[in-house]
């Protein structure tokens, strides 16, 4: 087995507006309080490769994963689908994708961004060295976040899990996975990649260097105030549950497995009829309250749907696909979105003699992938956030869709 690593600032200039924590907010970034970075872990053994790279930014689009994926498959005996981008879904970075009133994307800043994330994969792939050993660790660390859709009766995923990689020359690496929303600093004006960053800051002290995995957190909030202490605390916290559970992390064999399952998903596109019903609502709304930013949003949106199906391209269903890349028996499933904790429970019932580290906004990101219940309540999840990622929500249903076809894929590239 041989590894390696690399790790890029891809901080914005002041001036790039930042993305999420609601609509047309305008957060002009004024600097940043931390650096964001992409990072990369390649492996090889026997011949195969896999590399994963993570990125302290919300999500990328499906054009920019297919670009990179592309560029990088150009290099010998890396396949796109042994190639996992990620993006750790910090709250307080610029738009790396279209987001309809939450954040305008700067271009110049997404062309530089997808040259980057290349010469990260690239450093990373020519940069391997042998590896001495690999172990795995998945320790309970509780008390950070709770489930905001289901609230207390709702499933949290309290494990911080890590792959440790000790390599004969450098530092040894830690890919580290935690299933909470990075939006524990709070509505701001600065850059931050929030508590992964101070995770992975706080094993650099130790010396340590790798990258952060965020695991299945749709339904997942921090507990607790928002702000640059909670961000250093939560980071603490998870760093030091994973630096004291490395003496007993278990052995990992030194094999590779990596697969995709391309799945297409039908839209939910309403009659013309009710489309417009929609606009002239949306319309009276704002007229109501200019000032009212989800009104504005809504207008947006709703002129979206009456425009987008006139389009001479217009499909009504979105492909996208999960991915599977397997280090001995440690399972890296990664989905498309912001997944609900529920998903996470079904695969690890599923593979129970698996170590499942489930990744979220992974690859090109599609929105929320909630439970179907969700759709019952008329959830964020499920109605008003899909017309933030796209113009139509898809059927109910389709997040158990997503993960059948993932236990599929997993079963196959674990034969």
């Amino acid at each position: 087995m041989q590894a390696g690593y690399a790790k890029i600032e891809v901080t914005p200039p002041a001036g790039v507006e930042l993305c999420g924590y609601g609509f047309y907010l305008k957060r002009t970034a004024k600097g940043a309080h931390d650096p964001l970075y992409a990072r990369a872990v390649a492996l090889e053994a026997e011949g195969r490769k896999a590399l994963f790279i993570s990125a302290d930014l919300l999500g990328f689009s499906d054009t920019m994963a297919g670009a990179v994926k592309s560029a990088l498959s150009e290099d010998p005996g890396i396949e796109p689908e042994a190639v996992m981008l990620h993006c750790t879904h910090t709250h307080s970075g610029p738009a790396p994708l279209l987001l309809r009133g939450c954040g305008v994307m700067d271009e110049e800043y997404v062309k530089a961004l997808a040259s980057k994330l290349i010469e990260a994969g690239r450093t990373a792939l020519k940069g391997m060295v042998p590896v001495e050993r690999m172990a795995y660790a998945a320790p309970e660390c509780a008390g950070i976040a709770y489930n905001r859709t289901y609230g207390e009766s709702g499933p949290v995923d309290i494990a911080a899990r890590a792959l440790f990689i000790y390599r004969k020359e450098g530092a040894p690496l830690a890919v580290v996975n935690y299933a909470c929303h990075p939006v524990a600093n709070g509505v701001n004006d600065r850059a931050s990649a929030d508590y992964p960053g101070q995770v992975l800051d706080r094993l650099a002290e130790k010396g340590f260097e790798g990258l952060f995995l965020t695991g299945f957190c749709g339904d997942i909030d921090p507990s607790g105030p928002r702000s640059y202490d909670a961000i250093a605390a939560h980071g603490q916290k998870i760093a030091d549950a994973v630096l004291a559970a490395e003496k007993e992390a278990e052995p990992v064999g030194e094999t590779i497995s990596s697969g995709i399952r391309e799945i297409a998903l039908p839209l939910d596109v309403p009659s013309e009829s009710a489309r417009m019903e929609r606009l002239a609502a949306a319309v009276a709304a704002f007229d109501k309250d200019p000032t009212d930013r989800y009104a504005a949003y809504n207008l947006s949106a709703s002129a979206a749907a009456v425009l987008e199906p006139l389009k001479p391209d217009f499909r009504d269903s979105m492909k996208t696909y999960v991915q599977a890349i397997l280090v001995d028996k440690t399972a890296f499933i990664a989905f498309p979105g912001e997944v609900f904790t529920a998903f996470g429970d079904r695969l690890r019932a599923e593979f129970s003699g698996l170590d499942i580290v489930t990744v979220n906004t992974a690859n090109g990101v599609i929105g929320y992938i909630p439970t179907a219940d969700e759709f019952d309540r008329e959830g964020y999840a499920s109605h008003l956030s899909a017309t933030l990622y796209g113009v139509f929500r898809f059927h109910k249903g389709f997040g158990e869709r997503i993960c059948d076809e993932a236990v599929r894929l997993v079963r196959q590239v674990a034969s």
